[in-house]
Protein backbone atom coordinates (compact mmCIF):
# COMPACT_ATOMS: atom_id res chain seq x y z
CA UNK A 1 0.00 0.00 0.00
CA UNK A 2 3.05 2.06 0.37
CA UNK A 3 3.30 2.87 -3.72
CA UNK A 4 1.36 4.94 -5.83
CA UNK A 5 -1.22 2.75 -7.36
CA UNK A 6 -0.26 2.91 -10.96
CA UNK A 7 3.24 1.59 -9.99
CA UNK A 8 1.45 -1.59 -7.60
CA UNK A 9 0.82 -4.57 -10.04
CA UNK A 10 -2.57 -5.44 -10.54
CA UNK A 11 -1.82 -8.98 -9.14
CA UNK A 12 -0.33 -7.03 -5.59
CA UNK A 13 -3.77 -4.86 -5.87
CA UNK A 14 -5.75 -8.07 -6.19
CA UNK A 15 -3.72 -9.75 -3.05
CA UNK A 16 -4.25 -6.73 -0.87
CA UNK A 17 -8.03 -6.51 -1.53
CA UNK A 18 -8.47 -10.29 -0.48
CA UNK A 19 -6.14 -9.93 2.20
CA UNK A 20 -8.46 -7.02 3.51
CA UNK A 21 -11.90 -9.68 2.72
CA UNK A 22 -10.37 -12.35 4.34
CA UNK A 23 -8.76 -11.51 6.98
CA UNK A 24 -11.98 -9.60 8.72
CA UNK A 25 -10.95 -6.27 8.01
CA UNK A 26 -13.99 -5.10 5.35
CA UNK A 27 -16.77 -6.68 7.86
CA UNK A 28 -15.03 -4.99 10.39
CA UNK A 29 -15.36 -1.82 8.61
CA UNK A 30 -18.60 -2.27 7.21
CA UNK A 31 -19.96 -2.66 10.71
CA UNK A 32 -18.17 0.04 12.01
CA UNK A 33 -20.14 2.06 9.23
CA UNK A 34 -23.46 0.73 10.14
CA UNK A 35 -23.03 1.46 13.70
CA UNK A 36 -21.95 4.80 13.13
CA UNK A 37 -25.02 5.06 10.79
CA UNK A 38 -27.64 4.04 13.57
CA UNK A 39 -25.68 5.94 16.06
CA UNK A 40 -26.50 9.08 13.56
CA UNK A 41 -30.26 8.07 12.68
CA UNK A 42 -30.80 7.24 16.73
CA UNK A 43 -30.51 10.88 17.95
CA UNK A 44 -32.74 11.82 20.97
CA UNK A 45 -34.04 14.55 19.15
CA UNK A 46 -34.79 13.45 15.50
CA UNK A 47 -38.13 12.27 15.87
CA UNK A 48 -39.20 15.87 17.31
CA UNK A 49 -37.64 17.34 14.25
CA UNK A 50 -39.10 15.07 11.10
CA UNK A 51 -37.70 17.66 8.46
CA UNK A 52 -34.04 16.30 10.18
CA UNK A 53 -35.00 12.75 10.84
CA UNK A 54 -35.56 12.82 6.98
CA UNK A 55 -32.38 14.91 6.21
CA UNK A 56 -30.03 12.57 8.49
CA UNK A 57 -31.72 9.41 6.93
CA UNK A 58 -30.94 10.64 3.19
CA UNK A 59 -27.58 11.59 4.19
CA UNK A 60 -27.22 8.13 5.27
CA UNK A 61 -28.29 6.48 2.49
CA UNK A 62 -26.56 8.70 0.15
CA UNK A 63 -23.13 7.92 1.90
CA UNK A 64 -23.67 4.27 2.23
CA UNK A 65 -25.15 4.19 -1.62
CA UNK A 66 -21.56 3.72 -3.26
CA UNK A 67 -20.32 0.65 -1.05
CA UNK A 68 -23.93 -1.04 -0.82
CA UNK A 69 -22.42 -3.65 -3.03
CA UNK A 70 -20.03 -4.59 -0.38
CA UNK A 71 -22.93 -5.17 2.08
CA UNK A 72 -23.17 -9.64 1.74
CA UNK A 73 -27.13 -8.79 2.28
CA UNK A 74 -27.20 -5.08 1.80
CA UNK A 75 -26.99 -2.89 4.94
CA UNK A 76 -29.55 -2.28 7.75
CA UNK A 77 -32.68 -0.06 6.72
CA UNK A 78 -32.32 3.38 7.53
CA UNK A 79 -35.40 4.72 6.04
Amino acid sequence: LAAARDATPDHEVDAAITRFREGGALAAVLRRIEQEAEAALGCSGLPQEPGLRDLAAELVEVTLAPIVHLYPAGPNSHG
